[in-house]
Order: structure tokens, then sequence, then C-alpha cells
């Protein structure tokens, strides 16, 4: 999730900027024109060679359809993920508490000791037994 998330981000802002550029051009242009002019500008060479490479239609804006299926495809990921870690920290919570309780359990013989001063430390609210300096 760590890497899909933000693969999917990436490919609305592609949505968005070849929206921008298509609007940009007139609605006439075909995307191999600018290849046999480009001797004429070193800056048009640039753009006919990215307007090449992406998925450009002249004279056409962004596409809000694609680019709302992408984002909520992304939003669903992202709260998908973040049930997950939500799920996580409440089993991890669970886990360490049974632990501690288990282990300050009287008659556990010369772990008892130990396991009451880990529950002090834990928890400094509680009062300190009669001996504790």
């Amino acid at each position: 999730m760590n890497v899909l998330g933000p693969k999917i981000l990436g490919m609305a802002t592609d949505v968005i900027f070849t929206g921008v550029i298509g609007k940009s051009l007139p609605s006439g242009a075909i995307k191999g024109a600018g290849r046999s002019r480009r001797c004429a500008l070193r800056a048009m060479t640039s753009i006919a060679d990215m307007v090449e490479r992406l998925n450009v239609i002249p004279g056409l804006g962004i596409d809000f359809t694609l680019l709302g299926q992408l984002l909520l495809l992304a939003l669903g990921l992202y709260l998908v993920a973040s049930l997950f870690l939500w799920l996580q920290g409440y089993l991890l919570n669970g886990a360490v508490q049974r632990s501690i309780y288990t282990a300050a359990q009287p008659g556990r013989g010369e772990d008892q000791q130990a396991a009451a001063q880990l529950l002090r430390q834990a928890d400094p609210r509680r009062a300190p037994e009669p001996g504790d300096q």
C-alpha cells in the first residue's frame, strides 16, 4: 500500500498534466506535426517530444471522469490502509496489556518482584508499595 497509493496519485497527476497540455494545443493539431518542424526551435523539440510520449489529445482538457475514478481509488486504498493500521495497534495494545498482566500475577515465583517493579514503572500513578524507594 505504500507503493500503490503514490502510484495512483501520480497517475492522477498525469491526467491533470496531459489535460492542461492538451487544452493549450489547438484542436486540429496532430501529435507528430511538431516533429517535422523541430529544427526551427530547440524548445519546440522538447515540447514535441513530450507531446508524442504522453497520451495528449489536442484541444481536449482534463478528463474529470478518469480523474475522479483515480482519486476515489486512492481514497479507498488509504481508508483500507488506515483501518489495517488501527487494527494492528488494537491487537498490539491487547497483547502488551495481557503480557504485563500475566507477568504481574501473584504466585509466579521468583519473577513476582521483577513483574511488580515493571508494573510500577509502567504505571506511575500507582501508589508505591511499602519498602519501595
